[in-house]
């Protein structure tokens, strides 16, 4: 049984072009993650209010968060 590559060309073009699409889009969200982050890096009110706000609003079994000192 052989394997026929040129069968195949359609389907890996768009498999590589949803991969692409992936990266970029996870790209982007670690670009905002790193800009919030550095935004916020010694605004501790803006942090501990935030930290609040998490804390409120999900159940306490499920949502865990380290608070800088």
């Amino acid at each position: 049984m052989t394997l026929e590559f040129e069968k195949l060309t359609t389907e890996l073009q768009q498999m590589a072009q949803l991969a692409a699409r992936r990266y970029q889009f996870h790209q982007e969200r670690l670009d905002e993650a790193q800009a919030t982050l550095l935004a916020y890096r010694e605004n501790w009110t803006a942090v501990t209010r935030a930290l609040d706000i998490a804390e409120q609003k999900t159940d306490r079994k499920l949502y865990r968060s380290a608070r800088p000192f």
